[in-house]
This record gives structure tokens, C-alpha cells and sequence, in this order.
């Protein structure tokens, strides 16, 4: 629990002190205070009592302010001292600044106390981090020089002229000298004359201070006349002009090493090609460009003859890039998949059949049927190695290396090889997902239409060049109809099918596919720029718009007709730009809606329905003090057993006037006027409240998941407060988790990540919530100290049907497992969702097939059962 702040008031009006206390404590900081109005009693005070701040009058009968403000910095010089007076006057406050005061506040404006107290407090501690940093740093230093004590390896740095200016201790294990020896000698004398040419020509060769020689190993000459093998990293030391000063570097003895120099050269030849190929996968974001670097790295680095990546098209397979000298007889190549009567099978079509490294290390003896042996072995190559590539699952390619010489595939060099092509698929993998997650951040995934996001962006260029050329544009936004009727009649999936074939309906008739985006929540944007007048506008939504939805949509074999409502707005007559309009439409559109008319067109009477959204706000704050909000539960099973592994607390409003209040009805408006702080809060608490209460029933309740809003989230007192309701729990026993969206996260990703790891330590567990709508970028998600990424029902919706979202789901799971996370599939409808689902190895999953949110009452017989679903 938080410690109350320590304060010290030189006042001599106690209900003065009052007054501040209350202020501070209305502002969220607790206090125990001490209170002093004379010299005497201040230094006394200050002799057992610690203040983290102090208030201080100006004028006071006994004593003054700028005393107090000298004694303070006196005896207590990192605490901060504010005035809070009634008197001072603005010369006063500056001298009292300059004498050391941190601020001062007027006691009739005691509303800048709370932040003035906790500006002082945070820039103390701003103070005492850097100090520590300060001391942190002293202690690296310290350790990085008994590092280089220790370490057995030798450590140096020398001149320009190689002349030895520094050396750690381990040179007389290394060269049999000591380090006070060797200091000021050259190491030109511990080579001879060979060895000596080609160090100083690489050395000299170096320009960059991050150029490091890699596994560079050479003759040195021990001190009693022996040869030693010392593998050397040296970079050049430049000052900050960047002007070479010297070198650096460290050697190690590597002389059993060379015993065994050609098998552990090719080993070498290989850990540094996967060293390479390993950077590239971190650089390069492109699959082709992936290739290229691949092949050149196997030719330039790997030391074979020729290497090609190959991909499948239909039954044959195809060289894409290619490195080596003579490699241009692959531009023509096609390799049957499937052994013909007039082709062997291939080396390449075995690997890719058998997703195993395939090795030939003689191509002339090999037993095996070959594709083009003799074509093979009239280029001279006589060893091969074929590698398959996948990405989500399926192979897609091969790698094919090839040498001159024969056994060169050691069962270590086959090991790497393995592990390259492990890399590089996963590789590959990587670059498919981050593509899949880029477009599903611009582009509605049910649709294939620009979201909000991005259409508001197009939106915004539009507008630019219709002012520029003094046109007029029009913005429609198009909410679909009867939805919730289809969705309740013929299920989601029927749902989902009339918004795709809407949304392709719309871009046939809009005819260029950036006037035209989905934004959510079955409604739709266009922006048209091809009219000059309100009564065009209409013609062309009649004809084009209205027009293009009319035809009935068959599902099923049902025919469904759609009809929809449309709001209107321009630019410039309504707005100045594309959030105006936006916004504007939406009014437009709320009014159709709300006045049962097809067609409005944006006036700024509509704006009227803030006075009711007000009254609404009203309601909501008075629900959270008369109890209204209430807590419903969607349990979330484990698909291996079916056994109940958590529940989604559901926040419901039991409105005495309407009854129970749908989410959607409140929450936003919640989250918009802040009030969702608090119903946060009370969620947490009563969440605690009724885990308990299930556990003096005697079940054992699951973990259970609260949802946490970016306003939460992005509030400064958020973690604070939500480790103060938790702190009744162990770590180790925490059931709470908090369910956090992709685009909240990534609004603010070093604050998010701070905060989130704050609750992780505490226990808390942390799951990003409707995963795949948003956009979070593989390196971040690395990054973010999340535990479980729930797959977003929209493409639950059609993973029986649609190969596309069958394709995301199955890579958002891959992905996951890849990265150690759990994965809940939401919006689980059908027993063929939870089929796929199970196959894919999702791990958990919730939804209408498991069951409906309930309330705590009623989910404690789901508790007692255990088990939802066989």
C-alpha cells in the first residue's frame, strides 16, 4: 500500500492546514503532516521528522517564510518547499524562488496545490534516479574493468603505429610476457615476416570503428619461440572527428583448434554464413531481396560453388535468384515436382516431399534417381545440398547448394544446414505475417475495403485538391439495415457475407477504390467528387448507390434484400476538414437513424443531440453511486480438456427505467466524458469481490479477465490505483488479468510497455484484445510483455468458409507459439469453429457455443460443472 506523503506546514492558522490538506487529499495524495509556526519549533521538528515536502506561509506573527525557506535548505537541501500564502507578492515570489523556494501558490487559488506538490515530488525523484544512474554507471565501469581482467582472452589497444598502449594481464598466458613487458612494444615483433604483411594490410584496410574482423586467426610467436594460433577482433579507435588513433582488440588462443583445421573450417565457413543470413533476416523485410542476400551470402561467405532458392509453381518447381559463377543456366530450368517417364526424380522434389535436408556427396556414385545427373556432373558439380523452405506450414520453396568437391556434407555441416533452413522459414514466416499485419491496419479484414483509418487519410488528400480546384466534395456514410435481423436469423456468417458483398458491390459502382472505405459497425463511407450541386448528389447516390444495394443478395439460397440509411455532409460548406466531416456525417447519419428517415443531410440543428448525451453522462454518474452497474460473466474453456479456464467480467447498466442496458449503449460515452476511470476501478473491486465470494462457496474460480480502456490505460494514477485494489493478492495467486486492445498499445508504446510491466510484476497478467484488427509490428510485439493475444471474431466469424481468414487465424496462432503466448479464440459459435480452432491448436477459446454472459449468481453452476464442452 502506497505510503502517505510526509508534510511539514510552517503555519500558524491550523484551519489553513486544513484547508491544503484537503485540497491535497481531494487531489489523490494522502498525507500525515506535521505542523510548526516558529524558528524553534521548525528546527526541533526537523530533528526526528522527515519531510518529503514543505508548505510554508509567508508571513506568519512569530516567524516569516523566507527564514523558514533558509533553515530548510539548510538542513534539508533536497526537499522542496513550497509557499502557500495569502501575501506574497510576484518580486517576493521571485526572490523567494532564487533563494531556493520551488513554488508558490496563492491560498486563494489552493487548486494549483495538488499539482504543484506533485511536480515538486517527481522532479526530487527525477533527482535522486540520475544519482543513481550516476552510481550505476561507476559500477559498470568498475565491472567491465574486471571483466577485462578476468576474461581469458587478451585485450589491447595500440597506436597508429601498432605500438601496445594497453593490456590486460591474460598477454602472459597468451604470448608469455607480462603486461608491464609488452607495454610500449609493437606487435609487429610477435609475427613473422608473412604474418606481419597481411596484419598490417588488414589492419590498415580499416577506415569504420564498427568494421570488426570475424574469426581472423594468425601465427603469433610465443615468448619461448613456439607458434601460437590467435584469433583476433580488432576495430580501429578514431577520436570524435573520426580521425584513426590506434586499434583495439582481442585475442584468443585458438592453437587445439587448428589441429582439426579443415573440418572445423567449413564448420566455421557456415557459422559465419548463418551469422549473415541471421543479420539479414533483421534488415531485410522484402522475401526476394531475402533470397538475393541468401545466395550471395552461401557463394561469398559458405565458400560453395553455385546456390539458388527455387519456389513451386503448379507441378514443376522454379529458380527465382541464383549466385555463383555459371549460374545463368537456371534462368531456363523447370523441375518436375513428380517423376515422369522422361524425368528421375529430383533431388529438389525429394527434399520438398520429404521436408528434410536432402545431401548427395557424390552426385557421379549416388544410388539415387537423379534429375540431370549428367548435366550436374559436365558443370562440375559434384556435391549437392537441397534445403525446403516453408512459411505457415507449407513448403514453398527450396534452397540448392552446390560443390566442386565431393563429402563435403559432414553430419555437423548438415546440423547448420538444418538450422538454416529453420531460420529462413521461420524467416519467410515472419515477412508473411508483418505483411498480413500491415494490411489488416489500413484494410478492413471482412471487406478487403480501406478502414476508417486509412479513408480518413484519402479523405483528407481529397479534400486538398477540391480546394485547390474550388470544387465542392461530398461525403456519404451508408448504414446498412436489418443486420441484426439477419445476423439473429441465418447466423453471423450470413451477416458478414451481405457486408462483403456490399462492400464489393459499392467499389464496382464508386469505380475508383479510394473514394470508398468500411468503417465499422456495418456502416460504410464514400466520397464523391464528381457533382456539382445537392441535387446531383442525390441522383448519384439514388442511382449508383441505392442502385447497387437493391439487388437482392442470395445466402444460402435465401434472397436477402438490404436497404440502408445515408448521411451527408460537404466540404466546405459543413467542415474544414476530413475529421469535421467525418464527424458531421455521423451526425447526419444519427439523425436518419434516429428520425427513421432514409436520406439527411447534415444541418447544424443535429448537433442538439449533445444536450441529450449530456443527460445520458448525467445517468451514468449517478449509477456508479446508486449501485446500478452491475457485473455479467463469459466463461473461456480450455480446448484440450473443455475444463473452464477463465471468464470475461462483462460490464452491464441496470437502468431502473430501461432495464438492462446493452454495453455499446454506455460504454463509449463512458470512456468519452473519463467516467470509465472510476467504473474501472469498481469493476477491478467487485470482480475481487465476487472471486471471493465463489471461493467461500467452496469452488475453485477461474482466473478473470477485465477490460481495460485506452482512456484507463493512458491515465497517470491507473497502475498505482489498480495495484492498491490487488495488493490483498500474492503474486503467485493473482487471478486477475487485463484484456488491452492492439491500437491502444501502440499509441503510446514505451509508456504501454512501462505500465504493463509494473502490473506483470504484480501478478497481473496481460492479453491484447480483438488481435489482428489493429497493427502491432513483430518487433514490438517482442517487445510488449503480454501473455495471451485473443483472435478477434471477425475472423472466427468465417474460418470454416473464407481461405483467407482460415490463413490468418492459423498464422495468429503459429505467430503466437512462436513467441510463447496463449491464444483464445472469441465470438466461438459452431462445433466447425471449434473443430478448426482445435486443430489449429488454439489453446482456449470463448463464446456463444460455450455460453452466453451471465451473472456471477448463475455462472457459479458452470463453475461447480467444470467442464462446457466435449
Amino acid at each position: 500500500m502506497r505510503q502517505p506523503m510526509q508534510i511539514l506546514f510552517v503555519e500558524d492558522v491550523e484551519t489553513e492546514t486544513e484547508l491544503a490538506v484537503r485540497e491535497l487529499e481531494r487531489g489523490g495524495i494522502a498525507c500525515s503532516y506535521k505542523r510548526v509556526e516558529t524558528e524553534e519549533a521548525l528546527r526541533d521538528v526537523l530533528k526526528t521528522f522527515k519531510p518529503d515536502i514543505v508548505l510554508s506561509d509567508f508571513s506568519l506573527p512569530r516567524f516569516d517564510g523566507m527564514n523558514a525557506l533558509r533553515i530548510v535548505r539548510e538542513l534539508l537541501p533536497d526537499v522542496p518547499f513550497i509557499f502557500v500564502s495569502g501575501t506574497i507578492g510576484e518580486e517576493l515570489a521571485i526572490q523567494a524562488l532564487h533563494n531556493g523556494a520551488t513554488d508558490y501558490v496563492l491560498k486563494t487559488n489552493l487548486r494549483k496545490l495538488v499539482p504543484s506538490v506533485k511536480r515538486a515530488i517527481a522532479e526530487v525523484r527525477e533527482r535522486q534516479e540520475k544519482l543513481r544512474m550516476e552510481a550505476a554507471l561507476r559500477q559498470s565501469e568498475n565491472t567491465l574493468r574486471d571483466i577485462v581482467e578476468t576474461i581469458q582472452e587478451w585485450i589491447f589497444e595500440t597506436d597508429s603505429e601498432r605500438r601496445i598502449l594497453f593490456s590486460n594481464s591474460y598477454v602472459s598466458e597468451i604470448l608469455g610476457c607480462s603486461r608491464e613487458e609488452i607495454i610500449g612494444t609493437s606487435v609487429d615483433g610477435f609475427l613473422d615476416a608473412e604474418e606481419r604483411g597481411a596484419l598490417i594490410a588488414e589492419w590498415s584496410a580499416k577506415h569504420d570503428p564498427a568494421q570488426v574482423v570475424n574469426s581472423v586467426a594468425r601465427r603469433w610467436r610465443h615468448r619461448d619461440g613456439s607458434s601460437r594460433w590467435l584469433e583476433e577482433k580488432v576495430i580501429v579507435r578514431c577520436d570524435a572527428r573520426g580521425a584513426p588513433l590506434g586499434f583495439r582488440g582481442a585475442l584468443r588462443d585458438v592453437t587445439q583448434r587448428r589441429l582439426h583445421e579443415g573440418h572445423i573450417a567449413r564448420i566455421s565457413r557456415m557459422h559465419a554464413m548463418l551469422s549473415n543470413v541471421n543479420s539479414a533476416i533483421v534488415r531485410i523485410r522484402s522475401r526476394t531481396e531475402l533470397f538475393k542476400e541468401l545466395c550471395r551470402v552461401s557463394v561469398d561467405i559458405g565458400g560453395y560453388a553455385i546456390a539458388y532458392v527455387s519456389v513451386i509453381e503448379g507441378a514443376t518447381v522454379k529458380p527465382l535468384v541464383w549466385m555463383g559463377q555459371g549460374a545463368d543456366f537456371l534462368r531456363d530450368l523447370r523441375i518436375p515436382l513428380v517423376a515422369t517417364d522422361r524425368a528421375s526424380s529430383s533431388l529438389t522434389a525429394q527434399a520438398l516431399h520429404s521436408r528434410e535436408v536432402v545431401v548427395s556427396n557424390d552426385v557421379a556414385r549416388d544410388a539415387r534417381p537423379m534429375y540431370q545427373r549428367n548435366d550436374l556432373l559436365k558443370r562440375g558439380y559434384r556435391s549437392a545440398a537441397i534445403l525446403p523452405l516453408e512459411a505457415n506450414g507449407k513448403v514453398i520453396g527450396a534452397l540448392s547448394l552446390y560443390t566442386a568437391e565431393t563429402g563435403v556434407f559432414t553430419e555437423s555441416e548438415i546440423a547448420l544446414l538444418r538450422e538454416l533452413a529453420g531460420d529462413i522459414s521461420f524467416a519467410i514466416q515472419s515477412i508473411e505475417n508483418e505483411r498480413a499485419l500491415h494490411y489488416l491496419a489500413f484494410y478492413d479484414a471482412l471487406t478487403n475495403m480501406a478502414n476508417r483509418s486509412l479513408f480518413s487519410e484519402r479523405l483528407s488528400q481529397m479534400i486538398s485538391a477540391a480546394k485547390e480546384n474550388n470544387r465542392p466534395i461530398y461525403l456519404v456514410l451508408m448504414d446498412l439495415e436489418r443486420l441484426h435481423t439477419i445476423n439473429n436469423s441465418f447466423g453471423r456468417h450470413a451477416g458478414d457475407q451481405v457486408i462483403r458483398a456490399i462492400g464489393q458491390r459499392l467499389l464496382m459502382a464508386v469505380g475508383d477504390g479510394t473514394h470508398a472505405g468500411y468503417c465499422g459497425a456495418n456502416c460504410f463511407a464514400i466520397a464523391v467528387t464528381a457533382v456539382d450541386g445537392e441535387n446531383q448528389l442525390a441522383d448519384w447516390v439514388r442511382e449508383r448507390i441505392t442502385g447497387a444495394i437493391s439487388e437482392p443478395i442470395s445466402i444460402d439460397g435465401n434472397s436477402l434484400y438490404i436497404t440502408a440509411k445515408y448521411g451527408v455532409a460537404s466540404c466546405p460548406q459543413d467542415a474544414r476538414d476530413a475529421d469535421m466531416l467525418l464527424r458531421n456525417a455521423e451526425a447526419a447519419l444519427r439523425w436518419a437513424k434516429t428520425h427513421n428517415e432514409a436520406y439527411a443531410r447534415y444541418a447544424v440543428r443535429m448537433n442538439t443531440e449533445v444536450s441529450e448525451r449530456l443527460t445520458l453522462e448525467n445517468k451514468l454518474r449517478q449509477a456508479l453511486e446508486l449501485r446500478q452497474y452491475v457485473l455479467h460473466y463469459q466463461p473461456k474453456v480450455r480446448m484440450d480438456t473443455g475444463e473452464i479456464s477463465g471468464v470475461e467480467a462483462l460490464l452491464r447498466w441496470q437502468d431502473p427505467e430501461t432495464g438492462l442496458v446493452p454495453p455499446m449503449k454506455f460504454i463509449p460515452l463512458l470512456e468519452e466524458t473519463g467516467l470509465i476511470v472510476d467504473v474501472g476501478q469498481w469493476i477491478i473491486k467487485q470482480a475481487i469481490a465476487d472471486h471471493a465470494q465463489w471461493t467461500d462457496l467452496g469452488l475453485v474460480p477461474p482466473r478473470i479477465a477485465v477490460n481495460i480502456s485506452a482512456v484507463q490505460l493512458h491515465d497517470a494514477d491507473f497502475v498505482a490505483q489498480t495495484l492498491k485494489l490487488v495488493s490483498g493478492i500474492r503474486p503467485e495467486d493473482m487471478y486477475i488479468e487485463f484484456e488491452i486492445t492492439e491500437s491502444m498499445l501502440m499509441s503510446d508504446i514505451d509508456q504501454s510497455i512501462g505500465k504493463l510491466r509494473s502490473l506483470r510484476d504484480a501478478g497481473i497478467k496481460i492479453a491484447i484484445e480483438d488481435f489482428g484488427t489493429g497493427y502491432s509490428s513483430l518487433s514490438y510485439l517482442t517487445k510488449l510483455p503480454v501473455d495471451t493475444l485473443k483472435i478477434d471474431r471477425s475472423f472466427v466469424n468465417g474460418i470454416t468458409t473464407d481461405a483467407d481468414k482460415k490463413a490468418i487465424v492459423a498464422t495468429i496462432i503459429s505467430m503466437a507459439r512462436s513467441l510463447g503466448k496463449v491464444t483464445v479464440a472469441e465470438g466461438v459459435e459452431t462445433r466447425e469453429q471449434h473443430a478448426f480452432l482445435r486443430q489449429m491448436n488454439c489453446d482456449e477459446i470463448q463464446g456463444y457455443l460455450i455460453s452466453q454472459p451471465v451473472s456471477a449468481e448463475l455462472l457459479v453452476a458452470q463453475l461447480r460443472a467444470r467442464i462446457l464442452v466435449h
